[in-house]
């Protein structure tokens, strides 16, 4: 199918769904087996006509996702889709708006984006690990207990995914990070400023996404103390994950399980030629930066493959990580918010 351009209007797809099912009744059996009959191939043309709005980010680890529009899987699956531009905008904002069924999400992120009344559904977990922590060479900091009382520098906001990885972090290394016992210094820099700042001493050490974090750690002869993709304490935890809009889900189940299909081809290509998935997405313009040996070692090391009962072990304990750090307020079990918001699609495994 062709890739449709994002100026389509949704009107035609709100025509067809405001159609489903429509029929003539009848008093006689016969016709009641008919209407069944007629409504049934109408949601059947519904869901092949359905146009999936999905956008597609310009990090690294969205690999999967722009390898899905590269290679070709959405189509392959059989799903009627268009490219949703999200400018300066959020994956998360779009499907909060309407303007897109489907987003591609930091766990941190979206487990507080939930809390706090986003109306989601999360499908699968995609892959672990996009998350580091950089200290100065000249600091002589080489691991988390040595972060205690020095000054680290935090991406965009204390609530950004990263910054909010430190917090768990630390906490886990006995080291105070919360209002009423603060045993570090955490600075928000924007995120292109926190080489500077670590060069220039502003700062002892920073925890930034990757290629960022991995680049400065590698061009700069920095360290590298703590990495979400090998630490014991997140190893196993799913870092990035695919979701929708509640309606989305409810109302096209099969459209929903193309799509977890689509990134499972490009997770299985990834695993497969990380070298040529780096490639692709930064010929093809969704990736800057052309340290490539760089970006196929991360992708390496991010163990990509959709696995729900994965992602939902992760899910939970995260929600409950940020609950008792006080991060997000909850006002059910954290085993009830896994189980409002992490989808039981049948089939999805």
């Amino acid at each position: 199918m062709k890739r449709k351009i994002l100026s389509v209007l949704l009107a035609c797809t709100m025509v067809v769904t405001m159609f489903v099912g429509c029929g003539q009744k009848s008093d006689s059996a016969s016709s009641d087996k008919s209407e069944t009959k007629t409504e049934a191939k109408s949601d059947s043309e519904a869901e092949d006509d359905y146009v999936v709005q999905i956008p597609i980010s310009t990090s690294l680890c969205s690999a999967p996702m722009q390898l899905a529009v590269i290679n070709g899987y959405f189509d392959k699956v059989g799903l009627n889709w268009e490219e949703v531009n999200l400018g300066d905008n959020s994956s998360l904002d779009f499907v909060a708006t309407g303007k897109a069924d489907i987003s591609y999400d930091l766990l941190q992120t979206l487990v507080q984006r939930i809390a706090s009344g986003l109306d989601y559904q999360v499908l699968t977990g995609v892959h672990y690990g996009c998350i580091n922590i950089v200290a100065s060479k000249e600091s002589g900091i080489t691991e988390v207990s040595q972060l205690k009382g020095k000054k680290i520098g935090c991406p965009t906001s204390l609530g950004s995914d990263p910054s909010v990885m430190l917090q768990r972090v630390l906490t886990s290394e006995g080291i105070g990070c919360t209002a009423d016992n603060m045993e570090v210094d955490l600075q928000v820099f924007q995120n292109a400023d926190l080489e500077t700042a670590l060069m220039n001493g502003s700062i002892d050490a920073f925890v930034s996404w990757d290629p960022f974090a991995s680049m400065v750690a590698k061009n700069d002869d920095e360290v590298l103390v703590w990495e979400q993709a090998k630490s014991d304490l997140t190893k196993d935890e799913y870092c990035c994950f695919l979701g929708c809009r509640p309606e989305f889900v409810k109302e096209h189940p099969e459209l929903a399980k193309k799509v977890v299909e689509a990134i499972q081809m490009s997770c299985d290509y990834i695993q497969e030629n990380p070298e040529e998935a780096v490639k692709l997405t930064t010929e093809n313009g969704y990736v800057a930066g052309d340290d490539l040996e760089l970006y196929a070692d991360l992708l390496k090391s991010y163990n990509y493959g959709c696995n729900a009962e994965g992602g939902r072990e992760s899910f939970k304990n995260c929600a409950q990580s940020l609950s008792d750090l006080g991060i997000i307020s909850l006002n059910q079990s954290v085993d009830e918010f896994t189980k409002t918001y992490y989808s039981n699609l049948e089939g999805i495994k």
